[in-house]
């Protein structure tokens, strides 16, 4: 008795789910509906700055550390911003002519992020796809920061001692 039960109920089954396409709502004259417009990803708002004390930091070049073959670059603004840039040595373009104020963030793996000082302290961190890395810096006068880096991606710390460098 279940065999004949069960071959009447797939034939129904199968009957109803292979007809042709009715019309969908929003569909006329045969043409198929409209995808539904995507919103556009969220942007983060940008942050409020504080301005850096005159004299704090220098404005007027670049700090500048190394770290095996990897030079590391960053430049800090009067408003109260920090842009960073990462690349070789050997390049054919030089990485500090890239340190602008109105850098936008992730452009050719740098950052733009804003600063706060607390102290004699330089806080500040850079996020990407994988996760965020803090900057804790202690800047031993206005031409030397000492940086601990923490990565709250793998959990890694290192520390870094930028100098400054004269640039236009």
């Amino acid at each position: 008795m279940k065999a004949q039960l069960v071959f009447p109920i797939t034939a129904l089954l199968l009957a109803t789910s292979c007809t042709g396409p009715g019309k969908e709502e929003g569909a006329d004259s045969g043409t198929a509906a409209e995808p539904e417009a995507k919103a556009a990803p969220a942007r983060k708002a940008a942050p409020d700055l504080t301005p850096i004390v005159e004299g704090f930091l220098r404005f007027d070049g670049v700090y500048h550390a190394q770290n095996g073959q990897v030079d590391y670059f960053i430049r800090f603004f009067p408003q109260g911003n920090a842009v960073m840039l990462a690349g070789f040595p050997d390049a054919k373009v030089d990485l500090r002519s890239g340190l602008k104020p109105d850098m936008p963030e992730g452009f050719s793996n740098g950052h733009n992020v804003p600063v706060r000082i607390e102290g004699d302290s330089i806080l500040f961190s850079t996020s990407n796809m994988k996760g965020d890395i803090s900057y804790h810096g202690f800047r031993t006068d206005p031409e030397h920061i000492n940086f601990r880096k923490h990565s709250h991606i793998n959990g890694r710390e290192a520390e870094m001692e930028y100098v400054f460098e004269s640039y236009p």
